[in-house]
């Protein structure tokens, strides 16, 4: 999964807002039981906060969480704007494994239906053409159940 954000901006805000609060790194870090090493990470932009204090961590800071993913303040004007923005740099786009987990499924498919295929026909219990005929319901309809449940 690749979500589209700017860590840098997103640390430099953070660092901001934690001095507006008058707070050292070590005074954050204490508050959510983490190393001060964690929070020099976060405003580096080397990562982000765990989700789990994520919410606890805007409240401290007095900001919302749209706000610290954005990195920056929002008005109220701008916050249904910056909302859609936000949502929209963050479509998830398959990965690399996701990618060759997709290919490995199909050409499982292939193999087995082929297979499947190869044995009847040399069996004589159906004709190469008709034989052919399953392979791509089977395909077709798989395919279609696999669209329908994600």
């Amino acid at each position: 999964m690749v979500i589209n954000m700017d860590l840098i901006k997103i640390g430099k805000f953070i660092a901001e807002c934690r001095k507006e609060k008058g707070l050292t790194q070590t005074d954050l870090a204490e508050k959510f039981g983490i190393s001060n090493r964690a929070v020099s990470k976060w405003e580096t932009g080397k990562s982000l906060p765990d989700a789990s204090i994520m919410i606890d961590l805007c409240n401290l800071l007095g900001i919302t969480v749209n706000e610290l993913l954005s990195g920056e303040r929002i008005c109220m004007e701008d916050y249904k704007e910056k909302a859609a923005e936000k949502l929209a740099s963050m479509q998830i786009q398959p990965s690399r494994t996701q990618k060759i987990a997709f290919f490995m499924y199909w050409l499982f498919l292939f193999i087995t239906f082929a297979g499947i295929t190869f044995v009847l026909i040399n069996q004589g219990q159906v004709s190469a053409g008709y034989a052919v005929i399953p392979m791509l319901a089977a395909t077709v309809s798989i395919t279609v159940f696999r669209m329908k449940s994600k």
